[in-house]
């Protein structure tokens, strides 16, 4: 990592010293520290290092994250029971160091198979279900997972691969979870270089290269923001975050699967630079409402103001809390955030944070409910997520389509509130297309959200195909049309801009619904000449055979049909359709249906 690289992405990578990790340290730790090197004695990693140099790291990355004292010694001794029970159990633990100090060990210790083999599936649910009850447990395994994926590259490429897409898959959203923002974005990277390092490097070097991130343009963006909250006698300062390479690309991904987007240009994603705006005091939370509404004021023409969020009124399920705006400026897009000193301590670290005191005067405030799919994923879901909710985390289809639940192998209903670190898989009917609307009686508020959005566009739907029927039966029929996209490609685009539909045909279909004028379009068609007489519409259905495609063509041809249109499909049942709009005279049109329906029973000329 290069200096520009390391003061854009902050991450911690520890190879300390014994004399460089005990400065500073309690007795307590010191303790820790010279026990782990007692029942690691003789210990080697695979890297060929000493393994207590492991401990130490472990517990020195808790340590730069804020951990309290109990933490960092269960940093050092998190392997010892797991690796020589024979040397040293949990009571032993708890006697020399605290009930709690054994707990976390206990809670990031491997569970063992029937054959003595480790179980990580296993593992992971332990890990879970700890974090329920204490969120330390999670903060010392992420850190070794860190630190292990730190070290990584002297192990084969299968190894390093399997790792990483547990890292993902599981580990990721933990931190996510937890509201360590710096460590999701440090695991996620290092393991994105493993899973896909073409991809990576493709990303990287786009990502390192854009403007958005060239220092001059930074220090420029942040002056002004900076005099804009100065002339107004807002304290505040002016800081900024980049958006983690695997975060950016993901964003990318989804972008370009969405039905009404292009895949995006990085130039188009926001989250390649934060400008963090952050207010001194706690109390006012007004005070970063009118420093957005300053900044809205200075950059109002470059303001999208479609795209603004309000993290504060009502905080992230992680507790994120922060305003955001995105402006579109000649870089490309930029969000700059609003919040207060403490709120953004916590965006960044999360329960890392907060001392346990904290946490222990509002535990429910910091739990989360981990879920597991068959796939072995997580799912980070509030406490009181019920089947519907998580089948909607999962995937926005997956849950229209949910009809139950299934959780540690037990089907249940989807109103079932689901306990932590079950596994859970997700029973649907893939004919349904509409979400059920009882569930808006018992699903969270972020579930009634894609809920309404579903119905919504299920009721659209219906409409669309309801004028569908209506333009054809009504208009296009007598014209021997079945279907207006079989038309030339200019006189559809013609007629749908006539007619105001700029969002496609379906758009003209769903007006037509709503009581377009027939008479209107039928005129338009007219004007382009596509008039009674024109064209001839053949559509044949039936059991799928070699040379059938072939048959109709002849058909038509010999009887001096001029085909201009042809779309013909297999189903999964090897049943074809061919319809076909073509140009031809009265008696061809007689003498083809009559040849066609000698041959196919299942066919219509209009």
């Amino acid at each position: 990592m290069t200096e520009r690289e390391a003061g854009l992405r902050p991450t911690v990578c520890v190879e300390v010293s014994e004399a460089e990790f005990l400065a500073g340290k309690s007795e307590k730790v010191q303790a820790g520290l010279k026990l782990a090197s007692k029942i690691h004695e003789g210990d080697f990693r695979k890297t060929g290092e000493p393994y207590v140099h492991h401990s130490m790291a472990v517990a020195e990355i808790l340590h730069r994250w804020g951990a309290d004292e109990d933490e960092i010694i269960a940093g050092l001794l998190h392997d010892t029971v797991e690796d020589h029970c024979d040397l040293l159990c949990l009571d032993q633990i708890s006697e020399m160091f605290g009930e709690r100090v054994a707990h976390l060990v206990d809670g990031v210790s491997k569970f063992k198979t029937a054959s003595g083999k480790d179980n990580d599936f296993e593992t992971l649910r332990k890990v879970t279900r700890e974090t329920l009850v204490e969120p330390g447990v999670a903060k010392v395994k992420l850190a070794d997972r860190l630190h292990n994926m730190q070290t990584m590259q002297t192990f084969p490429p299968e190894k390093q691969i399997a790792k990483a897409s547990e890292t993902l898959a599981v580990y990721v959203p933990l931190a996510e979870s937890l509201g360590l923002w710096q460590v999701k974005n440090a695991l996620a990277d290092i393991s994105f270089s493993f899973t896909e390092p073409v991809r990576f490097n493709e990303v990287k070097n786009k990502i390192d290269l854009d403007p958005r991130l060239n220092e001059k343009f930074i220090e420029r963006t942040e002056g002004e923001i900076r005099k804009v909250l100065i002339d107004a006698e807002v304290a505040a300062t002016v800081e900024h975050q980049v958006g983690g390479y695997w975060e950016l690309s993901e964003k990318q991904k989804r972008s370009g699967m969405r039905s009404d987007s292009r895949p995006k240009e990085f130039a188009d994603i926001t989250d390649v630079i934060s400008f963090r705006v952050v207010l001194e005091g706690e109390t006012n939370v007004s005070e970063c409402y009118r420093a957005m509404g300053l900044v809205r004021a200075k950059y109002h023409e470059a303001l999208q103001k479609s795209r603004t969020d309000d993290y504060l009124a009502e905080p992230a399920i992680n507790g994120y809390s922060a305003l955001h705006d995105t402006y579109k400026v000649g870089e490309g897009n930029i969000e700059i955030a609003f919040t207060t000193k403490k709120r953004e301590q916590f965006n960044n670290w999360g329960v890392a944070s907060l001392s346990l005191e904290e946490i222990r005067s509002d535990p429910d405030k910091y739990k989360r409910k981990l879920i597991f799919t068959p796939k072995q994923e997580l799912a980070v879901m509030e406490l009181s997520a019920r089947g519907i909710d998580i089948a909607y985390r999962l995937n926005p289809l997956l849950g229209l389509r949910a009809v139950a639940i299934k959780i540690d192998d037990k089907v249940e209903s989807l109103e079932t509130i689901v306990p932590n670190a079950s596994v859970v898989e997700i029973i649907t009917d893939q004919h349904k297309t509409k979400p059920s609307p009882e569930w808006l009686r018992f699903c969270s508020r972020e579930t009634a959200g894609y809920i309404d959005s579903q119905m919504k566009i299920a009721d659209h739907d219906l409409e669309v195909e309801k004028g569908k029927k209506m333009l054809i039966n009504n208009l296009l029929r007598e014209r021997g049309i079945l279907n207006i996209e079989d038309l030339d490609e200019d006189a559809v685009d013609k007629l749908l801009v006539d007619l105001g539909c700029w969002y496609g045909i379906d758009d003209l279909y769903y007006k037509v619904a709503y009581g377009l004028d027939l008479s209107l379009v039928a005129r338009k068609l007219d004007e382009m000449k596509i008039g009674r007489g024109t064209y001839t519409t053949v559509l044949i259905e039936g059991p799928n055979s070699i040379g059938i495609s072939e048959e109709v063509a002849g058909i038509i041809g010999r009887n001096g049909g001029d085909a201009r249109n042809r779309v013909e499909w297999v189903d999964k049942n090897e049943k074809f359709t061919i319809r076909v709009l073509l140009a031809v005279d009265y008696q061809g049109k007689k003498k083809i249906e009559e040849e066609l329906r000698k041959r196919f029973p299942n066919c219509l000329v209009v």
